[in-house]
């Protein structure tokens, strides 16, 4: 096997050489290499050139050097970091994880770009990588990345216990560095994540001398949540305004004014402002939903990808191999390729138990999405909340709610009458049957006498999907039409696939 592949490489090399006829100039690359490093430091990731990154990585895997590969590699990743391309840096990171050891000068920016990739998908990996981080900068002195690892291992942290002694151990190492505007980050970032358990005014403290330093939408968002919990409407305003028209945070917008206006006591304006929350929301869903899909079938793809690459250099080397048979002679010519028939058998046969085992992957993702995507689609406990404490302060409202709210499902149950689903609203929103009563004046009797007539009405002696009804009523049937026939299609795609090879 070792000689089957210096053979394919000297085959290729040849090759290659044949057809470059200028010499490559390394020098230039490796003043080129450290000026786009030098960015990386300093987080300048919009003056790397992907372009230039991979004319790089073309030249050090020319000349045999795996090392400054792997910092081109690392360089990429980062550059791919920033663009929100997660998937694809994984994978240049991972490549030049192989090359970078922990003694090395760059391992410190490897372990923190794997750390921070990694944290969403995997956050049992991230936590490992921001680990390595941490043992890495402290073993060196270096404050800035021990900062950077200590609030790495403070974002991932679920206790606030914990997180809180990774934050201090940020700052402290921040404060060495004389870099106030991470100090201030890190207390931010803590103050958000756990921004339930913390004290009004010891959360905005922490926030804002970060916000008006940079004025990031996300920390005005915790600010107008924070005053809006504790009751000040008028400064929640001042920062639900810096939301509008941000980019990702319409649903927040439209969320934070609906509550902004219920305090007010303007449920009208709160309802209709509601009903835009929840057409973004809606529309959220189905993108996430596609992003899902789109990702398992380009896993699927890549996967299918590599065995197909792998295939071709196993063709390519048996080409090289009867050339060079051919010359050594007929006898040596005969046992080879025995041999190498032998071989291209079992490959078959191990290509085919992949394909079986890729595609099982491919289905087994595939649920995974769908009961992802079943879960963003639940409605909130805020928004069932915030039409509790609207019906219960003000009960004619029912009247309002049940002029917009009930059009849609009448068409679908038009056996229901409008009280009918004035009951089934109120039981949905989590009312008990004291306030339902109270809401509707009704006797406790008449509640329940309606609540037998309504199962009667669906045919069904059981409990009543409540619930679900609703739900599928905000969300809409649409969304899990589309997500069963992409399902559908998806599958159907692969096995085409799979039939082919």
């Amino acid at each position: 096997m070792m000689l089957k592949n210096s053979i394919f490489i000297a085959i290729v090399l040849f090759f290659v050489a044949c057809s470059n006829k200028q010499k490559v100039n390394v020098e230039q690359a490796d003043v080129l290499l450290s000026s786009l490093y030098d960015k990386v430091v300093s987080m300048d990731y919009a003056n790397i050139s992907l372009s230039e990154v991979d004319s790089l990585i073309d030249v050090y895997a020319l000349v045999g050097n795996d090392k400054q590969e792997a910092i081109c590699r690392l360089i990429k990743g980062a550059k791919l970091y920033s663009i929100n391309a997660d998937s694809e840096a994984i994978d240049e990171l991972k490549i030049a994880e192989q090359n970078i050891v922990n003694e090395d000068e760059m391992a410190g920016r490897l372990y923190y770009y794997l750390s921070r990739v990694l944290a969403v998908d995997n956050p049992h990996q991230s936590n490992y990588y921001a680990e390595c981080l941490v043992a890495w900068a402290d073993s060196r002195n270096d404050s800035h990345l021990l900062g950077l690892g200590y609030k790495l291992l403070m974002n991932l942290e679920t206790d606030i216990d914990s997180a809180s002694i990774y934050r201090n151990r940020a700052v402290e190492n921040f404060v060495l560095q004389g870099d106030t505007l991470m100090v201030e980050k890190t207390k931010a970032r803590f103050a958000i994540k756990f921004i339930n358990q913390l004290e009004p005014d010891s959360a905005i403290d922490m926030i804002l001398p970060f916000y008006k330093r940079v004025g990031y939408v996300r920390d005005a968002d915790a600010l107008a949540t924070i005053y809006l919990v504790n009751g000040q409407v008028d400064s929640a305003y001042i920062y639900i305004e810096k939301l509008r028209g941000a980019k990702g945070f319409e649903f927040q917008y439209y969320n934070n004014m609906a509550v902004y206006y219920s305090q007010k006591d303007d449920f009208e304006r709160a309802l209709a402002v509601y009903d835009s929350a929840f057409s973004i929301y809606q529309q959220h869903a189905v993108q996430i939903l596609d992003e899902q899909i789109a990702r398992v079938n380009g896993e699927y793809d890549k996967k299918l990808y590599n065995q197909q690459i792998e295939l071709q250099h196993y063709r390519t080397m048996l080409l090289a191999l009867i050339f060079v048979l051919v010359a050594i002679g007929g006898i040596a010519l005969i046992i080879w390729l025995v041999r190498i028939i032998r071989r291209n058998r079992i490959k078959h046969i191990e290509l085919k138990h992949a394909k079986e085992e890729l595609e099982v992957k491919n289905e087994e993702l595939v649920d995974i999405t769908k009961k992802q995507t079943q879960k963003l689609y639940a409605v909130s406990d805020v928004c069932k909340n915030t039409y509790a404490s609207i019906v219960l302060a003000n009960p004619d409202m029912v009247k309002v709610i049940s002029r917009s709210l009930y059009e849609n499902l009448k068409a679908t149950y038009p056996q229901l009458s409008n009280m009918d689903f004035t009951y089934m609203f109120l039981d949905f929103i989590g009312l008990n049957s004291k306030d339902i009563c109270r809401i509707l004046c009704v006797q406790d009797g008449t509640y329940y006498c309606r609540r037998s007539a309504i199962k009667k009405k669906l045919g069904t002696e059981l409990n009543l999907d409540i619930d679900g009804l609703f739900s599928r009523f905000f969300l809409g049937d649409l969304i899990e039409n589309e997500e069963e026939i992409s399902n559908e299609e998806l599958v159907v795609e692969n096995e085409e696939v799979i039939s082919e090879k």
